[in-house]
């Protein structure tokens, strides 16, 4: 096998920062810090709005004190991602995917080749596990996930009238006749502006959900008036694939996100389920921290943490790329979580 030089893993990974990652439009729309954490476990902190007033006193008599809003703190050991990749001798017989056929690499270069490719592709994995625990919050209020030998399990201390189910909706369900789907999202901005203390600007759509919405001839005839531009992509921090603007109404700018991921079974999910409208404010706080590396040899907060080595007899190059993150939105009354069906 050709000779593998461990030093060379810090040019590697330097050279992933300039490979465009999967998607991420919900990180990069909602999460406004990255935090290093030197321990196992992280401390969340959820807050809400205070709504209050300063009291009026007269000047000659004192201050009225008043108590600070209380944060809940829930101190959780952080999922702990570790995919990996090994290469065998007889890989590097191989011709990799757009390689010249007539002019094949030396088995040196494909050696390399394929730690890049490997690496790229559990970075990959890794920040879509971010992506999807985002989305779980966004539209269910929790996190919950099972793994080998550990699981995720965490609840928001969100209000109950922020997840609204299609019973409870202006008109009912969303695919029926009395749905008022304008009313509805305008009910969450409410929501949000009186608990969450923020104003609304971003509704997400699953892919029913949008159908039945704009399917309602309310609407239809106000986003008639609108002109949108038909390519409807954002950019944010490279090519968002799937996530479309479609207009708004209100200053809330309507998106929705075909993203998906394989869970744990090999099944494909959809990151937004087809039945659910989020409505959110783009100024909650929502922050991504990363716990600890498990490794005598990152003692240091990082991010992720690249990890090679060879076994002999036989001879097998393994690497694995690792992290503990888990994004988590702060301001919890800052979106609100409607079952349209």
């Amino acid at each position: 096998m050709a000779e593998v030089n461990p030093g060379e893993t810090a040019l590697i990974a330097a050279a992933l920062e300039k490979v465009p990652m999967t998607p991420t439009f919900l990180l990069n729309t909602f999460a406004s810090e990255t935090i290093l954490a030197d321990a196992e476990k992280i401390t969340m902190d959820f807050y809400q709005g205070s709504q209050r007033v300063a009291p009026l006193v007269h000047p000659e008599n004192p201050a009225q004190f008043g108590a600070r809003e209380p944060i809940r703190e829930d101190v959780i050991k952080p999922g702990y991602l570790k995919p990996g990749r090994k290469i065998k001798p007889a890989d590097l017989n191989k011709r990799l995917p757009g390689e010249n056929a007539l002019a094949p690499m030396a088995r040196t270069q494909r050696l390399q080749r394929l730690r890049t490719r490997d690496f790229a592709d559990m970075r990959d994995e890794n920040v879509r596990w971010e992506e999807w625990i985002m989305a779980q919050q966004l539209t269910s209020g929790a996190i919950a996930v099972s793994g080998y030998g550990m699981d995720v399990a965490v609840t928001l201390p969100l209000l109950a009238s922020h997840n609204i189910a299609a019973g409870s909706l202006v008109g009912g369900a969303w695919n029926t006749a009395t749905a008022n789907g304008l009313l509805d999202i305008e009910e969450a901005g409410f929501l949000v502006n009186r608990d969450g203390e923020l104003p609304v600007d971003f509704a997400l759509f699953g892919k029913r959900a949008w159908r039945d919405y704009i399917g309602q001839p309310e609407v239809r005839a106000l986003m008639d008036l609108r002109f949108v531009d038909p390519r409807g992509t954002i950019l944010l921090g490279g090519t968002q694939v799937g996530a479309k603007n479609h207009g708004g109404s209100g200053g809330v700018n309507y998106w929705t996100y075909d993203a998906f991921y394989k869970d744990i079974k090999g099944v494909i999910q959809a990151m937004v389920p087809d039945d659910v409208c989020i409505v959110a404010s783009t100024q909650m706080r929502v922050v991504r921290p990363y716990g600890q590396i498990s490794s005598l040899s990152q003692l240091t907060p990082a991010t992720q943490y690249l990890r090679e080595w060879t076994e002999n007899n036989p001879e097998v190059f393994y690497s694995s790329l690792e992290s503990a993150p888990l994004p988590f939105a702060q301001e919890v009354n800052g979106f609100v979580i409607l079952n349209t069906r």
